[in-house]
């Protein structure tokens, strides 16, 4: 079910990061299983990737790889969300990283949902 519904968010999205997280999910899925990437998506939505939950998004070379490849995507929501009044002050490689993919694992979970 959670496969099924991770490929047709791959299938009906234009959005690069998006498509990246929802594809980093479909190879959990792969070797975890459905449960376990469930709970993962709960923990990144309660804890955030500064937990270390995240465990491709730790270190700074690596954040800095994913701000750049989703850098477009990232600015573009955090455009959106500082235009809402986000409480975002201070922005380097890893919260712009770790913000991006948090909205993007929020926005996943809503599509799931459906």
């Amino acid at each position: 079910m959670l496969k099924e519904k991770l490929n047709k968010i791959l299938g009906t999205t234009d959005n690069a990061l998006l498509k990246g997280v929802a594809r980093e999910l479909l190879n959990k899925v792969r070797s975890e299983g459905e449960e376990e990437v469930k709970l993962y998506i709960q923990d990144v939505l309660m804890y955030g990737c500064s937990s270390g939950i995240v465990t491709s998004l730790i270190y700074c070379t690596d954040t800095k790889k994913f701000f750049t490849k989703y850098m477009d995507e990232i600015l573009e929501i955090l455009n959106e969300s500082i235009q809402e009044g986000s409480g975002l002050s201070e922005l380097d490689t890893n919260r712009m990283a770790w913000f991006g993919y948090e909205w993007a694992i929020s926005e996943i979970n809503f599509m799931l949902e459906d």
